[in-house]
């Protein structure tokens, strides 16, 4: 008897029916049994109906038992076709040689020995080229792209079920209508149809529908869709056990079907396994120890890895973690790398326009905005803006979240007009989202006063644990409100800052229900900064203490979120004169970061430059003793190093360390070459950075840039002695510790 080779997908998905097994899967009806283009120009090739498929069929009426055994040689997978029963003793081309070509003339209305009219030829052809394609793409991991060939595939499949009396029109497939030559089947040829009996001819299409649902309840298993997946399997039976097939329950291929099914479900119950990994990783996550939670995440990985290959969705979400770690932990270039790879997989996926993908999109650009490369975040938060633009509309909380995340770029850049006005926009977002959550849950109370209080709105999980929508909206609403705070502050509108900043620390409690939650005690430390900048540097202390009770009881003392309070109260003691103080606590924030962060993390530059500070304050008091001076200046030169080292020369925080450095040099030791390189640096990374030329650190070192070129020409020297009198009276140059 004839057989038919077909190329099947090597893929752990592919064996939720175990090696070696029989299975119904895609024909592949290429002559050779290997298609003649790459899987990148499949779409091509058997979407355009000027290089349509031909398919020469005879029935091969005497054999019994016909079923898919599979052949595996090397890499390879192989398929043979024989009779399944004698009940569907003539199910189609599944039970003769099918031979493929391109036909590279007109077909014509019916070739000598064909037993089908020519457009039902077309409908079958179709579907053998989808499901070709689909499977290649499958082969390569593509599979996005092989779900909507294997979508394609079925439709023709119901086509070619109906048969001529069908009107295939491109018009009715919105994915054939670049199609050319494709046209209506021809509802002239039924002096042809007649000489087939239409039962027949449907017994011998019915096999197409199941066989491409398989291949789909593949893709979706692929995709981690499992319910779609059982779903499609059980339709797939559904198909073979009803008319016109009507294959008995204890059928081989029913059977084999059946199995598919309850290994989709063996490896639901794996995957579950390995991932209760991430509630381990989550939990060391939460306790500063990333290294523990990386080691953790990886283990995972590994046991899906081994389940289902190394393209899947649970892959791609668990190198999201472990990214997300990595950039925690300081190491960008890994971080980076994971998440490069989770994106990848992501897209192969889902394709590049799902939501997935658009997660992936937005933390790649983080770790680059952690980076100061600002260039490449902007670009990722784009992209993903513009996915989640088209997945959901402008009105979603998902893209006020990138709108906020672009304004975050900006406020790095020194930008804080157009953060300011990016964060406001996706606070009106949250807020109108709210708006209508809120409304909606009160109606739905009101439908459910008289029974069970029944909340349509459905619980998610977020990371706050099982909270509702609405909560996890409130906090986000909080969250933007702290940000817009935030820039009030650097802009020097402490009143409004203020009032952003209480009104988030008002919503944080009404939606988490108490101050025991680290979101409080960031919002306290905010308030703190901004009693601080006001000189009220006894609330600050109280609102600081507050904060880290706080931190220390959700945290531990060993977090980089205790370390940051720890600095920011350690600043009030300096301010204060009491040096001492504000020196033992730096030092006990540089062990907290060297443990939790590592020696290189960019944390660690600005608590080399706080207790720098502190020296240089120690030398104002006492001129006498240089030996201040000089450990200010070699603790600012520690901070500019390490900062070019993690966050790279251009980095915006590298030139407010260079304006440091550059006013030390203006101000204290009189060093006036060594002042004007060290602004013109600034000046330039400013520059580089597109900073707004009305941010006052720009506006502050052009006018240091032309005072010191004025000071250091003799003939302007004379002219320029009031201006440096100014300067080294703090008249115009405030170093901050962010510095």
């Amino acid at each position: 008897m004839a057989t038919c080779q077909t190329a099947v997908p090597t893929n752990a998905i592919v064996d939720a029916l175990p090696q070696g097994e029989e299975s119904l899967v895609g024909v592949h009806t290429s002559q050779e049994g290997t298609l003649s283009q790459s899987p990148l120009h499949a779409e091509n090739e058997y979407s355009q109906e000027s290089n349509g498929l031909e398919i020469e069929s005879t029935c091969d009426e005497g054999q019994d038992d016909q079923h898919f055994s599979v052949s595996v040689d090397g890499s390879s997978v192989s398929l043979t076709q024989s009779r399944m029963s004698e009940t569907a003793s003539s199910i189609g081309v599944n039970d003769a040689t099918s031979k493929v070509s391109k036909a590279s003339g007109n077909e014509t209305d019916q070739e000598k020995g064909d037993e089908y009219p020519v457009d039902l030829k077309r409908a079958i052809a179709k579907v053998h080229g989808y499901n070709n394609g689909g499977l290649e793409h499958f082969d390569k991991y593509d599979f996005d792209r092989s779900l909507k060939f294997h979508k394609r595939a079925l439709k023709w499949a119901h086509r070619a079920i109906t048969g001529v009396a069908t009107e295939l029109t491109p018009d009715s497939d919105e994915q054939e209508k670049n199609e050319p030559n494709s046209a209506p089947m021809n509802t002239s040829t039924n002096s042809q149809s007649n000489q087939v009996d239409e039962d027949c001819m449907l017994q011998k299409t019915a096999f197409l529908v199941p066989m491409t649902l398989i291949n789909i309840g593949q893709c979706r298993l692929a995709r981690n869709e499992i319910v779609e997946a059982k779903e499609c399997y059980h339709e797939a039976i559904s198909n073979v056990t009803s008319p016109p097939l009507r294959l008995p329950s204890t059928h081989p291929d029913v059977i084999r079907i059946e199995k598919k099914l309850n290994a989709v479900e063996k490896l639901k119950l794996s995957l579950s396994s390995a991932l209760f990994l991430h509630v381990a990783g989550k939990s060391a996550e939460i306790s500063d120890n990333y290294d523990e939670a990386i080691d953790t995440y990886q283990k995972s990985l590994n046991q899906i890895q081994e389940l289902v290959g190394s393209v899947h969705p649970t892959v791609a979400s668990t190198l999201h973690k472990i990214g997300i770690m990595h950039w925690k932990r300081g190491n960008y270039t890994s971080a980076l790398a994971a998440l490069s790879d989770s994106l990848r997989i992501s897209v192969q996926c889902y394709g590049d326009d799902h939501p997935g993908s658009a997660e992936a999109l937005g933390s790649t650009g983080l770790v680059h905005l952690s980076r100061g490369d600002y260039a490449s975040a902007m670009k990722f938060y784009h992209v993903a803006l513009r996915v989640r633009r088209d997945a959901y509309g402008d009105r979603h909380p998902d893209v006020a979240r990138m709108l906020i995340r672009i304004g975050q770029v900006y406020d790095e850049q020194g930008k804080p007009i157009k953060a300011m006005r990016l964060y406001k926009q996706g606070l009106e977002i949250q807020r109108k989202t709210l708006e209508s959550l809120e409304e909606n849950e009160k109606e739905n109370k009101v439908m459910n006063s008289g029974g069970s209080d029944v909340v349509l709105i459905a619980n998610k999980k977020a990371r706050y644990g099982d909270v509702s929508e609405i909560t996890s909206l409130q906090v986000d609403v909080a969250a933007t409100l702290n940000a817009i705070g935030v820039v009030h502050e650097k802009c020097g509108e402490f009143q409004e800052a203020m009032i952003s900043c209480k009104e988030a620390l008002s919503i944080y409690r009404s939606a988490l229900g108490s101050d025991k939650h680290v979101d409080v005690a960031v919002t306290l430390n905010n308030l703190g900064q901004i009693h601080r900048h006001l000189g009220q540097y006894n609330k600050a202390m109280g609102v600081y203490q507050h904060s880290l009770e706080v931190m220390k009881t959700s945290l531990g003392d060993s977090h980089r979120n205790v370390a940051g309070t720890l600095h920011n109260i350690a600043v009030v003691h300096s301010k204060c004169g009491e040096f001492d103080q504000a020196l033992d606590l730096y030092k006990q924030v540089l062990v907290v970061q060297r443990e939790a962060l590592g020696e290189e993390h960019p944390d660690l530059a600005v608590t080399l430059s706080s207790m720098g500070e502190v020296y240089e304050m120690r030398g104002d008091q006492d001129p006498g003793r240089r030996g201040h001076y000089l450990l200010a200046i070699k603790l600012y030169k520690r901070s500019l190093r390490l900062r070019r080292n993690s966050l790279g020369p251009e980095h915006y925080y590298v030139a407010l360390t260079l304006h440091k450095i550059g006013t030390f040099h203006f101000v204290k030791d009189k060093d006036y070459r060594q002042a004007l390189r060290r602004f013109n640096e600034a000046v330039l990374i400013y520059r580089l950075n597109k900073t707004d030329d009305t941010s006052p650190q720009l506006r502050e070192a052009l006018e240091c840039v032309k005072e010191l070129q004025s000071h250091m020409n003799p003939q302007n020297r004379k002219d320029s002695s009031s201006s440096l009198v100014s300067l080294s009276t703090g008249g115009r140059i405030h170093a901050t510790s962010s510095y």
